[in-house]
């Protein structure tokens, strides 16, 4: 059977942005022995090659529905973070597992026991019962959640994207052309597209959306200057950065930071070395912080033994921020 387009796309993204974590994940399938050692479960496959090959996701919000509520999965958990971060979870409640998240602390839950077994559930921690609570247990827990999917590719084949503005779905899909049109064709204030999270700048990075596309963005005055360059950094996207830094407000936004995170700093910590390079070329001012974040970067990159591919990086980023 066919895969759902949807899922293409993500997979497409995942595999184009994901980095690697300042974790060795070089000995993930024989961890997964060990943690399903530890749970006393299999892991379902589909959800082990997903991790095995992408070591988890930052996801751009992806909308369901769940008991009149909207929420926003934004996080497959990363391997590490299976046993570090969830240990709570493993140890207390080895029916369960936490496999993804949103920004609020509430969560997509693996079933590993009884007739649910591999079934998808959500977890709210203000509505739930608590974990530590003893009141949900191996036979009741799912009463007490709430379903989302069969499977792990479910997760991906059902959220809701009804409620969206129209050109949100068409960047979501990846209709870039047919985005393009719409941007051209719209005769209002383009500011005006947005949820309460995000607006049609931010979407339109986070899915890869083409330098045209962007720049018909830019023409329309559309908002949100700094957080755009800190987004590009991030992915390392740097035509498109030396995009933006031809229009005035971003040039003016290169430096400003947000709890303490510039567009230099972003792409230091993410192993950006083109963006990093673009942005220095192009004004961005060292801080001391910064000179720190590269070296430290480094150092754990050594550390661990980070691919070669990326240790070349964090070097080079920290020689070029030295050099400056």
């Amino acid at each position: 059977m066919s895969k759902n387009p949807l899922l293409l796309i993500h997979e497409t993204l995942f595999a184009n942005r994901m980095k690697t974590t300042f974790k060795n994940i070089l000995n993930r399938k024989s961890n997964f022995i060990e943690l399903e050692t530890i749970l006393d479960s299999k892991l379902p496959d589909e959800y082990k090659s997903f991790i095995e090959r992408y070591n988890g996701a930052e996801l751009f919000p992806m909308l369901f529905e769940v008991n009149n509520q909207k929420i926003h999965l934004t996080k497959i958990i990363p391997f590490y973070e299976l046993i570090e971060r969830h240990l709570f979870l493993i140890n207390h409640k080895k029916f369960l597992m936490f496999v993804a998240e949103d920004d609020f602390g509430n969560g997509v839950l693996l079933s590993l026991k009884g007739i649910n077994k591999y079934k998808y559930f959500f977890y709210d921690h203000e509505t739930s019962e608590h974990f530590f609570g003893g009141n949900l247990n191996e036979s009741n827990y799912a009463e007490k959640l709430t379903f989302i999917a069969n499977s792990f590719e479910d997760i991906f084949e059902n959220p809701i994207f009804g409620s969206e503005p129209e050109l949100f779905i068409l960047l979501k899909s990846c209709r870039f052309k047919e985005a393009e049109n719409y941007i051209e064709n719209f005769s209002y204030d383009i500011n005006s597209i947005k949820d309460e999270h995000y607006n049609t700048l931010d979407i339109a990075i986070q899915e890869g959306a083409p330098l045209t596309l962007l720049k018909k963005l830019l023409e329309k005055n559309i908002c949100e200057k700094m957080y755009g360059l800190n987004r590009l950094a991030i992915y390392d996207q740097a035509d498109e950065i030396e995009l933006f830094l031809e229009y005035e407000e971003f040039k003016f936004a290169l430096n400003e930071e947000k709890k303490g995170t510039t567009a230099l700093s972003a792409g230091i910590s993410n192993l950006s070395e083109n963006a990093v390079d673009i942005l220095l070329k192009n004004g961005a001012k060292v801080r001391k912080e910064d000179i720190k974040l590269a070296e430290e970067t480094t150092f754990v990159a050594e550390e661990r033994k980070f691919p070669e591919a990326e240790l070349s990086k964090a070097r080079r980023i920290l020689e070029l921020i030295k050099s400056t």
